[in-house]
């Protein structure tokens, strides 16, 4: 069972913008001086270069772009490093397809869980198909775990994506774990989320929307 809601917030993450501060302007630098190289974004850029050295045929599927996140090459899917939000990137994975690259996954890190964004080539996979197989996998996974109500992001011309969740105990302790599952031009995104049954409010929204910019991105691209 899914609930609809919108969700008019910032795609990049959900938290409050802050109001921008007072300073004073900092005169122009100099024409022709060169601009140091900001070492910090060296080093984001070596981290999301070593995530992609880290997965089996990783150069064949993502880039560094902007030192701020990878793109996936087949279908366009940008994933952010967000290293300063409660999800940051922490992984990639490239699973063995007909393809190198047709279907991959960026796992990011939760506080006590974990929430992973898949882009799959549909193939000759029907969508009904794919669901649901996601959904029989997340009961393999989680045999006693109890159906229960997952928001579900809305976007403007957007198709809504099919959301389904479950209660699950894991080490003796109560968490939810969820899928949003959407199609975009010739791919399936998925996003799966599990974490603290405790966390449910922040977290859920969260993984909800992160789906929408995964679907613009490859939607920006031509959905290839």
């Amino acid at each position: 069972m899914a609930t609809s809601v919108a969700l008019l917030v910032g795609l990049a993450a959900c938290q409050t913008v802050p109001e921008t501060p007072h300073v004073a302007a900092a005169p122009p630098a100099e024409q022709g001086q060169p601009q140091a190289p900001d070492p910090a974004d060296a080093a984001d850029a070596a981290r999301l270069q070593s995530m992609i050295d880290a997965a089996l045929g990783g150069d064949k599927a993502f880039r560094v772009e902007g030192n701020t996140h990878v793109r996936h090459i087949q279908s366009g899917m940008t994933c952010d490093l967000s290293k300063d939000s409660v999800a940051p990137l922490a992984h990639l994975f490239v699973f063995p397809a007909a393809a190198v690259g047709d279907d991959v996954g960026c796992d990011r890190a939760l506080p006590d869980g974990k929430m992973t964004v898949f882009a799959t080539r549909k193939g000759h996979l029907s969508f009904d198909d794919y669901v649901a197989g996601t959904v029989n996998s997340m009961r393999r996974m989680f045999p006693s775990g109890i159906s229960t109500a997952a928001i579900v992001p809305t976007y403007p011309d957007m198709s809504n994506p099919r959301a389904f969740s479950f209660d699950v105990t894991l080490d003796g302790h109560p968490y939810v774990t969820t899928a949003w599952i959407a199609e975009e031009g010739d791919w399936f995104v998925t996003v799966r989320s599990t974490y603290p049954a405790e966390a449910k409010g922040q977290l859920e929204v969260l993984s909800a929307i992160t789906i929408i910019p995964a679907r613009l991105s490859i939607r920006s691209a031509g959905g290839r």
